[in-house]
């Protein structure tokens, strides 16, 4: 048997003096049972020269019982996770692994969020938003070089008009600031666009050098029934170069008409909108 380790189940009464090794290796009440390592050695050569009854001499080491050794002493108890029981190193890993997790959903969102409010477009204040531009409606009149100089100060320009959708807007937005300011006059209905045949005779540009396209959007005259635009020079000997939008009850498009350039109408602006 040298050199071979057996597993025993020693129990130490209270009086056995062998109680403090005991106390040392198990935590328990006294019915605990320490688990000791038991290796049986052959007696020194001193010991072999006694009395063949003589008790041999044993190495005694106490340590821990295997985890199945602890599992098979626990039958009959309700306790079997003695060795389930994780260690600290395990629980801060798993600590420390959900703090992370919980710190990237965090940051996912915090991204997600400033990405989906990057980019909305914003208008300067007093100025309406539609169709990704921005509008301002003026509430004093000058000529419409004056009007043309006023926007481009304000870093836009006179508007142009490019969609139907956007001729729409402004028909319906210029009736309604009229409806709430009770005016009726021609002159204080209109307003001013960036359009001109200031340079050539009936060669409409807007105020970007581009030519007018469409004449759909010019105004049918009442008192005559003649169309806009016309060569009208009793009121300015110069004629009637410039256009103006002059909003009607119930038409939405074909309120364009022509005008002296020095006549004192309001303005719409228009800008491209600011991305926050």
């Amino acid at each position: 048997m040298a050199g071979e380790v057996l597993y025993s189940s020693v129990k130490f009464p209270q009086e056995n003096k062998g109680r403090k090794a005991a106390d040392q290796t198990s935590i328990g009440d006294g019915n605990d049972v320490t688990y000791a390592a038991v290796k049986f050695e052959e007696a020194p050569s001193a010991q072999k020269k006694g009395k063949e009854s003589d008790v041999a001499c044993a190495a005694v080491k106490f340590s821990e019982a295997p985890c199945d050794q602890q599992q098979e002493t626990s039958i009959g108890t309700s306790d079997t996770s003695v060795c389930r029981v994780p260690s600290c190193r395990q629980v801060a890993f798993g600590v420390t692994l959900l703090c992370l997790l919980l710190m990237a959903v965090m940051i996912f969102f915090a991204f997600y969020f400033v990405g989906t409010l990057k980019g909305v477009p914003h208008c300067p204040q007093e100025w309406d938003l539609s169709s990704g531009k921005c509008y301002y409606f003026s509430t004093n009149t000058m000529n419409w070089s004056s009007s043309h100089e006023n926007c481009t100060s304000m870093g836009g320009d006179l508007v142009i008009i490019e969609t139907v959708e956007e001729q729409r807007f402004l028909s319906e937005k210029t009736k309604q600031i009229l409806n709430n300011t009770g005016l009726n006059t021609n002159e204080q209905m209109s307003h001013w666009i960036g359009l001109t045949d200031v340079v050539k005779e009936e060669d409409w540009r807007w105020v970007d050098n581009r030519t007018l396209n469409s004449t759909v959007y010019w105004a049918t005259r009442q008192h005559d029934g003649g169309k806009e635009p016309d060569v009208f020079s009793q009121k300015d000997p110069s004629g009637e170069d410039c256009a103006h939008l002059l909003p009607v009850k119930n038409n939405t498009m074909n309120i364009w008409y022509d005008a002296s350039c020095s006549s004192q109408f309001k303005r719409i602006c228009e800008t491209t909108p600011q991305l926050l």
